[in-house]
């Protein structure tokens, strides 16, 4: 019995060093992953705000030790999913045949067509701006060709949406640039599967 006892208490031990390197690891995941997030706020990535968890990592971590309810990365979830959670769009290169769809939908009308043409060289067809046009085109400046603020923003809706353009608001304007990776991707899967 008493064999038993302390076979089963080191056992209990081990386990317990286990969970422990295991909770310092989905602790340092999550401070990880919130460093980036806030990086990527910074850089425009992520819209609206963007309240870190960093410093609190424990508590997700501890709810999982207890009570299983916690952030998608401490009970598994993948930073990809926790990153599209983040970003609002999907992070991956392959597009689905959904994505597809939507994007065939956005090109199919000639209008987003010229607006992804001229967002390809914006020096040659957008005039001056306040902010560098390395942050994107100001949305002011689609209303062009008889073209109206209403019809420029809903077309800019459709590309934003398709992941063809990304969108960054400063103050009270938005700004546009062509999302190069998702073009690339789609022409690939184009080129390739259809």
């Amino acid at each position: 019995m008493a064999l038993e006892l302390q076979t089963a208490n080191e056992s209990t031990k081990r386990s317990h060093a286990a969970d422990v390197l295991e909770y310092y690891r989905m602790m340092l995941l999550i401070r990880r992953f919130e460093e980036r997030a806030g990086q990527m706020y910074g850089a425009g990535l992520i819209g609206g705000f963007c309240h870190l968890y960093i410093g609190q990592e424990v508590i997700a971590v501890g709810m999982r030790a207890g009570r299983r309810h916690e952030p998608a990365i401490s009970y598994g979830g993948t930073l990809e999913k926790a990153v599209r959670q983040r970003c609002k769009r999907q992070m991956t290169t392959r597009i689905s045949d959904m994505d597809s769809a939507t994007i065939i939908r956005a090109l199919a009308h000639p209008t987003r067509l010229n607006i992804l043409k001229w967002l390809k060289d914006p020096d040659r067809y957008f005039g001056p701006q306040e902010y560098p046009i390395d942050l994107g085109v100001c949305a002011s400046q689609f209303q062009r060709d008889g073209l109206a603020q209403s019809t420029a923003s809903g077309h800019l809706k459709v590309l934003t949406d398709a992941d063809l353009l990304s969108a960054r608001k400063i103050g009270q304007w938005k700004f546009y640039r062509r999302n190069e990776a998702a073009i690339s991707s789609f022409l690939h899967q184009l080129t390739t599967e259809i």
